[in-house]
């Protein structure tokens, strides 16, 4: 079997998101443990290959990312599994539920994974939208759902070039799979494999890289922590401010209601007086022009 007729993939994503299913569907059979979204079903790397009529495929599952707060020693366990398929593989496919809202932790998974395989990722990426059966109209709905999504999700498939499909994994389609088939070869077509870390690098220098990077990966982490906690902070003192300049505005218009208030108020009692003295006169007048009735 010539190298043009083989596919390898590595299949990503969080604990729950359908990553299990999404493999045998893609293998037509149940060789990968699937589960429900409370535990995980893969804890370790595991491969399998199946052949076809024109082409070999394999691919790589690989443990959930979202298992606990903390997802680099899953994320160490995925950079290790690309070492299963070397030279590397044509695709990375990352997972998401349509059943389940992204969230941040889902999006942190997905930049430490950038981090420590750097942004290379990004052009092999394609993102596998599981749970197809959820939508009615797959096509309107699946619009529908972009237009409400979250900004990390469109960031992602910004990333990637918008390479994505929609698999239904509760039933077999020929169609779905052959559809992300092609998609993989294209990747092929435009940038051959995917080069994990350093290739040919030994086992223990292999080991150290990953760890240098996981370490690198903390402190950035740290940093973006640190900076989202000052940015807070900073966004607590201006609506601070804010409110200060609201209430002191309207103090403000409060004083000049007060202040022309007062104002209309002595003008009333400069009109009244004016009255009463024109109200006084005539009064005189009369009373210098009326005869006496003792």
């Amino acid at each position: 079997m010539h190298d043009q007729d083989q596919y390898r993939v590595v299949l990503i994503g969080n604990t729950g998101s359908g990553k299990s299913s999404t493999g045998n569907t893609l293998l037509d059979r149940s060789k990968f443990p699937t589960g429900d979204s409370f535990s995980a079903s893969t804890t370790k790397c595991s491969v399998q290959t199946v052949s076809r009529d024109q082409y070999t495929l394999t691919v790589v599952d690989t443990p959930g990312l979202a298992d606990s707060e903390d997802c680099l020693p899953q994320a160490k366990e995925v950079v290790r599994s690309l070492q299963c398929v070397k030279p590397g593989p044509h695709a990375l496919l990352f997972t998401i539920s349509l059943n389940t809202r992204f969230t941040e932790e889902d999006y942190n998974c997905y930049r430490v994974l950038k981090h420590l395989l750097g942004n290379e990722i990004t052009s092999h990426l394609v993102l596998v939208f599981t749970h197809g059966d959820s939508l009615e109209n797959e096509e309107t709905a699946f619009l529908t759902l972009l237009e409400t999504a979250p900004p990390q999700m469109v960031r992602i498939l910004e990333e990637c070039k918008h390479r994505y499909v929609i698999i239904d994994n509760t039933r077999k389609d020929a169609k779905q799979v052959g559809c992300l088939v092609r998609i993989i070869n294209q990747l092929k077509s435009q940038s051959d494999h995917f080069s994990s870390l350093l290739p040919g690098l030994p086992e223990e220098q292999l080991e150290k890289e990953i760890d240098s990077r996981i370490k690198q990966a903390q402190e950035q982490e740290t940093r973006r922590e640190k900076t989202v906690v000052e940015l807070q902070k900073l966004t607590d003192e201006i609506e601070g401010t804010i409110k200060n300049l609201d209430e002191l505005k309207y103090r403000q218009q409060r004083l000049i209601m007060e202040l022309l208030e007062e104002e209309n108020f002595e003008t009333r009692r400069v009109e009244a007086v004016k009255i009463a003295k024109q109200n006084y006169s005539t009064f005189k007048d009369w009373n210098n022009h009326t005869p006496s009735v003792y």
